[in-house]
């Protein structure tokens, strides 16, 4: 398996760790397949949004302004 990758915890504006907070990155099953995700959050209760990406060609926007 390749090596995952990292991502740095989840800091206050003073640069202390937020409790209750989430920063890992996985394989997770997703539709019977195994995925690569990151997951970041400050708060665990909230609920993961989950993008599934195109494909190679795909094209993302995610500015939310109208075309």
């Amino acid at each position: 398996m390749k090596h995952l990758g990292s991502t740095p915890p989840i800091r206050g504006p003073n640069g202390e760790l937020i409790p209750g907070s989430i920063a890992e990155i996985g394989y997770r099953q997703l539709g019977g397949l195994d995925q690569w995700v990151m997951i970041r959050g400050e708060n665990i209760a909230n609920p993961p949004l989950i993008f599934l990406h195109g494909g190679v060609r795909g094209v993302d926007d995610f500015s939310g302004g109208r075309r």
